[in-house]
């Protein structure tokens, strides 16, 4: 079944897509910090926005 997947054209196309996104995903949250960094980082970010 796995092998039939890999196999299916619809399959591959999806799965470079999500390969793509999550790419993206890992790249950004690389540069940023994991998840409690960044919920962390966020209210900071809002305060500072205010006072400029």
């Amino acid at each position: 079944q796995t092998w039939f997947l890999a196999n299916d054209p619809v399959y591959i196309m999806l799965t470079e897509k999500l390969v793509l996104s999550s790419n993206c995903c890992a790249f950004a949250f690389n540069i940023v910090g994991d998840r409690e960094e960044v919920n962390k980082w966020r209210p900071e970010y809002e305060d500072r926005e205010e006072d400029l």
